[in-house]
C-alpha cells in the first residue's frame, strides 16, 4: 500500500519559507513551439455569466520551447465557441474538466441537478480560423452522472468522477457504463463496496478531478476535503492515498512518470508534483496570488500552465526550475478545465 504521511508533504510549508524548488528535467532542444491552442472552460459565478458558460474560450500560443526557464509564451485570443445539444438547444450547463482522445473533446458538464448532469462529447475544434458552433451529443448514454466534474481518458473508455454522489464512473467504448470506485472505498471486480451515497445532484462529496496513467491504467481521484489523494488499479482496486492539501485537480505528466496535483488551498496558486517512481512529491510550485485555488492545468513545451480561478488568471510556471514566469490571461469568469491541443490553421 502506498501511503505519504502529511509531515512529508512539506509543499505548503516549503512555500511559505519562500524556498526555491527544484525543478523537472527538461529532455531535448531549444526550438520554437508548433502552432497550439488553449481551450478553457469557464464555470461563471453570475447569472448572466452562467448563461454563457456553454461557451469554450480559445487563445492560440506562440513562443519557443525552451530548457532554460526564460521563455515567456504568448497568447492571443479566438472567438469563442458555443456548444449546443442534439434538440438544438444549449446543453453545456456550468463546465467542468475537459479531456480529449483523437478527434473527440469530452466536456463535464455538471448542470443544475441529477438533470442536467453529462459528460458532452463533440469533434474537437482543432481549426484556429473556426467560428461555428459545436455539436454535442452525450458521451455516457444510460448512465446516472451527478454533477460530474473530473474526466480522464482510459483507452477506449472515460473515467468520471461525480462531485455529488462521490461515485466513480467507467464509460465504455461500447456504450456501456458502470461505478468503479466509491469515495471512501472502492468498488473491487467482484463485490460491492459501502452503501451508495444520495444521489442529490448537488455538489455534495469531495470528490474532485481524476487522472489516469495511460501506461498501467491505474487512476488518481482527488478528495479535496479529506486532504487525499486516492489511487486505484485499473480495475478499482484500491492501491493507497497521497496525503495533500486540499487537492482538486490532477493531471498525470507522461514524460516525468508521474502526477501534477492542484490545491483548491486559498491566498496562493499551488500545485505539487509527485514522482510516482520515487512514491514521493518532489516538486513545488507556487505563486502567491492572494487568492488561490488552481484549477485547470496543461502542459506546452517546457511550461506548466495552471488556471487561478479565485483570481481568474492563467499563470505559466517553469518545469526547469519550478518558478512563476508570467501572468498570460486575467479576467476570466471562474475558469474551470484547460486543455492543450494542436493547432491547424
Amino acid at each position: 500500500m502506498l501511503l505519504l504521511s502529511l509531515a512529508s508533504l512539506a509543499w505548503v510549508a516549503a512555500a511559505a519559507k519562500h524556498r526555491a524548488p527544484q525543478g523537472l528535467p527538461l529532455q531535448g532542444e531549444d526550438a520554437p513551439l508548433p502552432p497550439s491552442l488553449l481551450l478553457l472552460s469557464l464555470h461563471g459565478v453570475k447569472a448572466e455569466a452562467a448563461k454563457k458558460s456553454n461557451q469554450l474560450r480559445r487563445f492560440t500560443v506562440s513562443g519557443a520551447r525552451s530548457t532554460s526557464g526564460t521563455s515567456k509564451l504568448m497568447l492571443a485570443p479566438l472567438p469563442s465557441l458555443e456548444l449546443i445539444g442534439e434538440d438544438g438547444g444549449s446543453t453545456l450547463r456550468y463546465p467542468r474538466s475537459l479531456a480529449a482522445r483523437g478527434d473527440t473533446l469530452f466536456v463535464a458538464s455538471a448542470g443544475g441537478g441529477l438533470a442536467g448532469s453529462a459528460v458532452l462529447s463533440t469533434l474537437l475544434p482543432t481549426s484556429c480560423a473556426q467560428t461555428a458552433p459545436l455539436h454535442a451529443q452525450p458521451a455516457c448514454p444510460g448512465s446516472v452522472l451527478d454533477h460530474p466534474y473530473g474526466v480522464a481518458i482510459s483507452g477506449s473508455d472515460i473515467i468520471v468522477t461525480n462531485q455529488g454522489s462521490g461515485d466513480v464512473t467507467r464509460c465504455a467504448g461500447d456504450g456501456t457504463s458502470r461505478v468503479i470506485a466509491r469515495h471512501p472505498t472502492a468498488l473491487t471486480s467482484a463485490g460491492v463496496s459501502n452503501a451508495s451515497l444520495p444521489r442529490s445532484g448537488e455538489a455534495g462529496s469531495p470528490v474532485r478531478g481524476i487522472a489516469v496513467d495511460p501506461a498501467t491504467g491505474s487512476f488518481y481521484v482527488a478528495a479535496k476535503d479529506d486532504n487525499t489523494v486516492f489511487v486505484y488499479s485499473a480495475d478499482g482496486r484500491p492501491q493507497g492515498t497521497i496525503k495533500c492539501k486540499a487537492p482538486i485537480v490532477l493531471l498525470w505528466d507522461v514524460a516525468h512518470g508521474g502526477l501534477f496535483i492542484g490545491s483548491a488551498s486559498k491566498k496562493a496558486v499551488m500545485v505539487a508534483f509527485w514522482n510516482a517512481k520515487l512514491s514521493a512529491i518532489t516538486v513545488t510550485f507556487t505563486h502567491d496570488d492572494g487568492a488561490g485555488h488552481a484549477a485547470g492545468m496543461a502542459i506546452v513545451g517546457g511550461a506548466l500552465l495552471v488556471l487561478g480561478q479565485a483570481a481568474g488568471s492563467l499563470y505559466q510556471f517553469d518545469l526547469a526550475t519550478g518558478r512563476m514566469v508570467a501572468t498570460l490571461a486575467e479576467g476570466l469568469n471562474r475558469p474551470e478545465g484547460l486543455l492543450s491541443v494542436p493547432c491547424s490553421q
